[in-house]
């Protein structure tokens, strides 16, 4: 359970600093205050968040605004869905290349190189340390 990216341990930690340095009285006070502004702030940004979502919908931007404050871990999902979006049109000519590469290397070797000059296998081979040196992308 997180509270705006406060986890458990660290919120009995801050907990327990506030009982020594303020003492129960303060502590109670100091806690009420605290989530009362804790719920603005929550408020404040789900009018803001429906507030810019019906500005993208009107603008028609397919983007669609979290309801609630964004934690790290929410954030983290984000950016790797939006990496991934982002590296799959590059990924698919690489996988292309080198499912070719591999076909002409298997040619290759079956033809033992028969019709084909030194130069040409050399190419091919080095084109395919080249290809192994990227990223491995599953075929």
């Amino acid at each position: 359970m997180e509270i705006l990216g406060i986890g458990m341990p660290e919120l009995i930690a801050i907990l327990i600093g506030m009982l020594v340095i303020a003492g129960p009285q303060r502590m109670f006070r100091w806690a009420y205050t605290l989530g009362r502004y804790a719920g603005k702030l929550q408020g404040w940004w789900r009018e803001a968040a429906s507030a810019l979502q019906q500005e993208m919908d009107a603008s028609g931007v397919n983007v669609t605004i979290p309801k609630d404050i964004p934690t790290r871990q929410t954030l983290q999902r984000d950016m790797r869905r939006a990496f991934n979006n982002l590296q799959s049109p590059a990924q698919e000519p690489l996988r292309a290349l080198k499912s070719e590469m591999n076909a002409a290397l298997k040619l290759d070797a079956s033809d033992q190189g028969a019709t084909r000059s030194p130069n040409a296998r050399e190419s091919a081979v080095e084109t395919q340390q080249h290809l192994s040196n990227l990223q491995d992308i599953p075929a």
